[in-house]
């Protein structure tokens, strides 16, 4: 689904990632972890074409992306969810999700998508009139997740969904991420949240000052003696 080979980014003169390789095949979910400025966001950023790498390939189902303009990555049924939701503020609920659906395939199935998501969170529906600015956290990150859904995606790359929230709402979170992928849909998940991420997701890799440290199955990632001391505190 998604192979990321020799990623180097730079801001200006400033190296931010280095050499980055790591693939994400169809079907699965993968986490990138890390501590604050390890360069998450970054790679995700450079995989929408947000951000131009210095050099390095991306290829997505077979295709080189590389350097092309943000909207074909979209294109290829890839939908990002950003950090910090990025929504619509005064827009409703339902507004931000039209917004979701912005491709031609996506569009001819706009209705139909709109009611598998209000089947999925129901709280959307009962708030899909109100503006996005007055959702709690847990519902405007639903809504997030939602309206990068209603671009019928092969592949969501989901940047720190459970950052702010309550621990109840971020096992709900973590709950519709597993159902978003046992609906077909393959998951780039990148998070703090490294015991959860790892937990569920099939495969890790993890991030240190913008190269890969460590990869592996999540669940013995979990276990590694390194992981423990420098991001669970054990």
């Amino acid at each position: 689904m998604l192979n990321v080979t020799n990623l180097n980014v730079y801001y200006g003169d400033a190296q931010a990632l280095w050499d980055v390789s790591f693939r994400v095949p169809p079907g699965k979910i993968v986490a990138l972890v890390g501590s604050n400025g390890a360069g998450k966001t970054t790679t995700l950023r450079t995989i929408s074409n947000l951000i131009k790498p210095r050099s390095g390939e991306i290829r997505i189902d077979g295709k080189i992306t590389t350097g092309l303009p943000g909207y074909r990555v979209v294109e290829n049924a890839v939908a990002h969810v950003p950090e910090g939701r990025q929504l619509f503020p005064l827009m409703t609920v339902y507004e931000n999700l039209r917004v979701g659906s912005i491709i031609p395939e996506a569009k001819a199935n706009r209705e139909k998508t709109l009611q598998e998501m209000y089947e999925m969170f129901p709280v959307l529906y009962d708030r899909r009139n109100q503006l996005a600015e007055t959702l709690s956290g847990g519902e405007q990150q639903m809504l997030a997740i939602a309206r990068g859904l209603m671009l019928k995606p092969k592949l969501i790359l989901l940047d720190e969904p459970s950052l702010g929230l309550a621990p109840l709402v971020v096992s709900q979170i973590f709950e519709v991420i597993k159902e978003v992928n046992q609906a077909g849909i393959t998951v780039l998940l990148v998070e703090q949240n490294v015991q959860k991420s790892l937990e569920l997701a099939d495969e890790g890799y993890v991030l240190e000052n913008g190269r890969v440290v460590m990869s592996g199955k999540g669940k013995d990632l979990v276990c590694d003696d390194h992981i423990r001391k420098a991001y669970l505190g054990i």
